[in-house]
Formats: structure tokens, C-alpha cells, sequence
């Protein structure tokens, strides 16, 4: 539908948080309902970035839509579960 080439299609199923593709190797990303799965979004989106080549691009499909607020409150309470972000209001 958008003119790719079927040579150039990789299908890989597995970890999506351990990618076997070489570093910038991909053009585009299409992630098909995995993005709402993942329990450790910032490890997905750092591996998604690794294979991504400069000017690439991600698509996410079947993604149910949350709004940022409910995603912002996510990702905070991700980042101080993994204590990468640490509150201190003394």
C-alpha cells in the first residue's frame, strides 16, 4: 500500500526489547499492537532508536488511544518504579 519493497520487508518475531538488527539499519518501524504491551516502554523506544537510521520513521497501529495525561502519569510512575526519577519535596 505505501510502495515498499518486498526484498526490503524483515518480519521479526520476538523481544522486541532485543532487536537482532545491526545499529540504523531500518528505514521505517511498524509496531502492530506491541506498544501497549510493552512493560518497560523507555527499554522499547531506546531499542526502536538503535536500529532506526537517521530521517526513520515508527508506526504504531491497533494502539488503543489513552490521551497524554493517562500516558504522561505512566511514564512518570515508570520512571520512579525503576528509580530513575526520585521526588523530594524537602
Amino acid at each position: 500500500m505505501v510502495n515498499g519493497q518486498p526484498s526490503k520487508i524483515c518480519r521479526y518475531m520476538g523481544s522486541f526489547y532485543d532487536l537482532k538488527f545491526a545499529n540504523q539499519s531500518m528505514d521505517v518501524i511498524f509496531l502492530s499492537q506491541g506498544f501497549q504491551h510493552a512493560d518497560q516502554l523507555l527499554r522499547l523506544l531506546n531499542e526502536m532508536n538503535r536500529i532506526l537510521g537517521g530521517g526513520g520513521r515508527i508506526v504504531l497501529i491497533g494502539e488503543h488511544f489513552i490521551g497524554l495525561k493517562v500516558l504522561f502519569r505512566r511514564v512518570i510512575k515508570m520512571l520512579l518504579r525503576q528509580k530513575r526519577l526520585s521526588i523530594n519535596f524537602f
